[in-house]
């Protein structure tokens, strides 16, 4: 039984070959872990992984793997991050960069991220890992080279920094211009070149070496402690045998369409908002939320569906067509949609104050504020008890009917309790007394005004 390394920026291929006898990969990338279980591997081992260009490893793939009884080990970069997130469920990690994102003291990605060359030229790092700069800097710290309050300094200009632009050479540059002791910078400068730190090659160092001494004993396996759950989408990644996604990505534009999105500005800030708020739902949900219910997420599908158009198969396949995806893909962004709505009802009181802000930001608030204010001077001035909905001229339905035929231009939505949970309401309820201040107001105050 084979043993495979994925490695590349990190360590070697000969340098792997120094500590285990392995099979060395390129690092790993969405659908490698599903295909290479059916190898039956003796063990797996991640080092390094694809961030940009091509969709990251998933966790689904690792769990797979560990559920089929196959031990997985990571380390360094990706494997580390994969390792941190999954160890509760049996993925093995390695070295002081897991254990620091297992423990929360690093959580940023970009921590182990650094820009390298392709393949051919043996993946050359052309950056220098935040890891890397840490680790380094405290051992400067340790030696007498550099101050705690030269440390922390540097730290914090490079960590502001885009991670492919990080590098010694500029951080000497970006140090002497945020004030840090020249004398210190200089005597750090002439102590690099023979005692930086490579934290990430010394944890995939340890890793192979854990990986060697768990091949000898033949009957060590993981212990599964969970139930992998075939999902929808996990049945499509089965049945593509996990290419069929890789390959449309492989097709698409989607560097180019940013470009595009980019031209405008306006635009490209409100859609990079919205994808600030997937980014982060993801984020929160990744280790805590089940997978999504599969009638859940059939009904879901069937009103996108619906609210687009797409009655029949052949306009699905088109709308498909156009935006690079495939079932799989369109089953995922539905799922996110999902979490989305779910995490944006959670969070109603905690986004108040969010709200407030993104509204001072985008000069709307002023307008809504003075219409508001109008409105809370006139209830306090002619009592602030609304007549109970149903009585006399505020019949519920009524008001809900006014109300979405002449604000939003539609009728009442089919599943009105979900509509009002997606747009910041308690329930049916605070609704309808909304509208019957509403109605008072404009059928007095502003008549009178």
């Amino acid at each position: 039984m084979t043993i495979y390394i994925y490695a590349g920026p990190t360590i070697s291929s000969s340098q792997v070959c120094n500590w285990i006898d392995a099979v060395v990969l390129p690092p790993v990338e969405m659908g490698d872990i599903y295909r290479i279980v059916a190898t039956q591997p003796a063990a797996i081992g991640i080092v390094d992984g694809f961030f940009d260009g091509v969709p990251s490893v998933w966790h689904k793939e690792i769990l797979w793997a560990i559920n089929q009884g196959l031990p997985v080990f990571g380390a360094s970069s990706m494997g580390a991050l994969r390792a941190a997130e999954l160890h509760t469920f049996g993925m093995c990690g390695v070295g002081s960069i897991f254990e620091a994102f297992r423990d929360g003291i690093l959580e940023d990605d970009d921590e182990v991220a650094l820009h390298h060359g392709p393949a051919q030229t043996g993946y050359v790092c052309l950056s220098e890992p935040m890891v890397n700069i840490r680790a380094t800097l405290q051992s400067a710290l340790e030696k007498g080279i550099i101050s705690q309050s030269t440390s922390d300094r540097l730290i914090v200009v490079t960590k502001n920094q885009y991670y492919p632009k990080r590098n010694w050479k500029n951080l000497m540059i970006t140090g002497r211009k945020n004030g840090v002791d020249e004398r210190q910078l200089d005597v750090l400068e002439q102590w690099l070149p023979e005692n930086r730190v490579d934290q990430k090659l010394d944890d995939a160092i340890a890793m192979l070496k854990t990986m060697s001494e768990f091949s000898t004993d033949a009957n060590a396996r993981p212990d599964v402690g969970f139930n992998f759950e075939w999902t929808v989408m996990w049945n499509r990644v089965v049945r593509s045998g996990a290419t069929e996604a890789k390959d449309n990505h492989d097709q698409n534009t989607d560097s180019w369409v940013v470009d595009e999105l980019r031209l405008d500005p306006n635009n490209f800030k409100q859609v990079q908002r919205g994808a600030l708020s997937r980014f982060v739902v993801e984020d929160t949900n990744i280790r805590k939320k089940p997978a999504t219910d599969l009638k859940i997420l059939q009904k879901a599908i069937s009103d996108f569906r619906r609210q687009r158009g797409l009655f029949l198969k052949t306009q699905l396949d088109d709308w498909l067509i156009e935006n690079d995806l495939d079932m799989a893909g369109l089953e995922q962004l539905i799922e996110e949609e999902i979490r989305l709505a779910e995490f944006t009802r959670n969070s109603a009181n905690a986004l108040r104050h969010h709200l407030l802000a993104e509204l001072r930001m985008s000069g709307a608030y002023s307008q809504l504020a003075v219409r508001a204010r109008c409105k809370k001077r006139y209830f306090e001035e002619n009592g602030s008890t609304i007549p109970a909905v149903g009585k006399a001229s505020f019949g519920a339905m009524q008001l809900r009917i006014h109300f979405f035929e002449n604000h939003f231009k539609q009728s009442i939505p089919d599943d009105l309790e979900n509509f009002l949970l997606d747009n910041g309401y308690d329930g049916v309820e605070e609704f309808d007394q909304m509208l019957a201040r509403e109605f008072i107001f404009n059928n007095n105050f502003s008549k009178n005004n």
